[in-house]
């Protein structure tokens, strides 16, 4: 996760400075562990693709902050198409 955020942000995706990119590298691994338990019991009526979709969502989340002035769009984007997967996915 970490080498992802760098490249990230060596390619001008993100800006972070290398606390943050620890921080957040760890914030997402926590995240991504604790949120795919947590859908497997909350959730457990919702398909897995469904828990999965919405575990992405959570991480993105994460990253937003970190765009930039592409922060906004990044944002309409992944609510557009989050909401299209609740329409189009069985539960």
């Amino acid at each position: 996760v970490k080498s992802i955020l760098e490249t990230l942000r060596r390619s001008g995706h993100i800006d972070a400075a290398d606390t943050l990119i620890e921080a957040l590298a760890r914030h997402i691994t926590l995240t991504l562990t604790y949120h795919l338990n947590m859908e497997a019991i909350v959730a457990a009526g919702l398909s897995s693709k469904l828990q999965i979709h919405h575990t992405v969502y959570q991480i993105m989340c994460l990253i937003c902050p970190f765009l930039g002035e592409h922060r906004q769009a990044m944002e309409q984007l992944m609510n557009a198409y989050y909401d299209d997967v609740l329409k189009r996915t069985p539960r």
